[in-house]
């Protein structure tokens, strides 16, 4: 299954936030039919007449369905009449699969259990007799396929790198192309062998690594980044390949070390410290704060920077120091603090932030019910500061609740459950006069 997709999952989240969760990314997409038939370990057209639920899993393990299906027309790495395949269930990554429907099948085998995967960030799909990926399929049996050699080149992910110039190298043999303005590259190539496929980026850059991708020289320079690999074709074979770059700074080689202490010298734990540049108020870095308040930034590009706790000054959650905005070495405002200059290769340590008061401190409880009065156990707070989201905050098993707020923000609450019934409160502001603890009432499907 890796080799086909790569996918990254958070389970808690999901039933955490499954309004927004975004936990399904596939390495590639958009897959040509050639790279998705070649890969797979099995390809086949299938009539599916039984699902098999997930059965319960161990922690690590993710939900998978057993899909049962009639092979009505094999095609490669299928033998037999009738095929089991698994399939994420349970998660948002799950593809959608209905019994007594048609399905192209592009499945990988799981080397640890032996099982056929097929699902998300693969070509499999609803059967559809006239579709590009039958036609190649057809052919590609019947009388072969010219080989190819084919890609696409991205920037932080989602942005296209068109106009860049890639070779295809066999011996005496060079084939140039330019990407498009999707970042996609084409070869056709006269026959099989080995071929060394060169890319050049014109910007100093890192590749990110995918799962499988063929080994890769890299030769950044200030102006141009040659990305370089070898593959071998086979006979009517193709290959395909995604490639990120993160653009990078040859010249950010410096270090900002130091701690952030409190008034009375006591390391502040938890937190995080920004390195925020000052010609650019958008653009800053941050570290989390180790148990003795100690920081260290390293691969720092030259400019000048402020060193600062909160520059948001924001209502904290449970992960961030509650203080208010502190610039080093410990003012209020940009214009009072110390400007960092960093050069390049510098090392400045030792450099000690300290906070003043913290804010405010103050304790919010109280219990989650259902309208007929009724504890909810499988439930969870939601506090905002505004319209912006800050914590969430379990409910225990009675239905009660209890955390910590610091400031003086425009704090609210909300309560949503998670269980088989799902339900919501409306929004409760949380202001000095909740004396008393706060009863959330849960509406039913809202």
């Amino acid at each position: 299954m890796r080799h086909l997709i790569l996918i990254t999952i958070s389970l808690a989240a999901l039933a955490f936030f499954p309004e927004h969760a975004n936990a399904c990314q596939c390495a590639e997409y958009g897959t040509p039919v050639c790279a998705a038939y070649w890969r797979a370990d099995a390809v086949f057209v299938g009539h599916l007449t039984k699902i098999t639920p997930p059965a319960k899993q161990a922690n690590k393990e993710l939900p998978t369905a057993l899909l049962h299906f009639i092979v009505e027309q094999p095609f490669r790495g299928v033998s037999s009449a009738q095929v089991d395949v698994a399939t994420l269930s349970g998660t948002s990554c799950d593809m959608k699969f209905d019994k007594g429907k048609r399905y192209l099948i592009y499945a990988s085998l799981d080397p640890d259990t032996k099982r056929l995967f097929a699902g998300p960030c693969t070509r499999t799909t609803i059967f559809e007799d006239d579709s590009e990926d039958l036609n190649y399929i057809r052919t590609v049996t019947q009388q072969g396929a010219q080989e190819s050699i084919s890609g696409r080149l991205t920037r932080d992910k989602y942005d296209p790198l068109s106009g860049v110039k890639v070779t295809v190298q066999r011996g005496n043999e060079t084939l140039e192309t330019t990407t498009d303005e999707q970042g996609q590259f084409d070869v056709s190539l006269s026959g099989s062998g080995s071929y060394t496929v060169r890319a050049f980026a014109p910007f100093a850059a890192l590749l990110l690594p995918n799962y499988g991708d063929p080994k890769t020289e890299e030769n950044p320079t200030d102006t141009l980044t040659t990305i370089e690999y070898e593959v071998t074709i086979e006979k009517s074979h193709c290959h395909h390949r995604e490639m990120d770059l993160v653009k990078i700074d040859l010249h950010a080689t410096a270090e900002v070390a130091g701690n952030v202490l409190t008034t009375s010298g006591r390391p502040v734990h938890p937190g995080f410290v920004y390195l925020a540049s000052a010609d650019d108020p958008d653009w800053s870095i941050f570290k989390q704060l180790d148990e003795n308040g100690g920081f260290k930034f390293e691969g720092v590009a030259v400019g000048d920077y402020y060193l600062v706790v909160n520059p948001r000054n924001q209502a904290p959650d449970e992960t961030h120091a509650p203080y208010p905005r502190t610039y080093f070495p410990s003012a209020a405002e940009p214009g009072q603090a110390t400007r960092i200059v960093v050069t390049e290769g510098a090392k400045l340590e030792n450099l000690t932030l300290r906070l003043g008061q913290p804010w405010k401190e103050r304790t919010v409880s109280g219990s989650v019910v259902w309208q007929d009065g009724r504890s909810v156990k499988d439930a969870h707070i939601s506090l905002y500061d505004g319209d912006r989201y800050v914590r969430l905050i379990k409910v225990d098993d009675k239905g009660k609740f209890s955390f910590k707020v610091y400031g003086d923000f425009k704090y609210a609450i909300e309560a949503r459950s998670w269980g088989k019934i799902q339900g919501s409160s409306p929004r409760v502001s949380i202001t000095e006069s909740n004396s008393k603890p706060l009863k959330l009432i849960l509406k039913r499907g809202s």
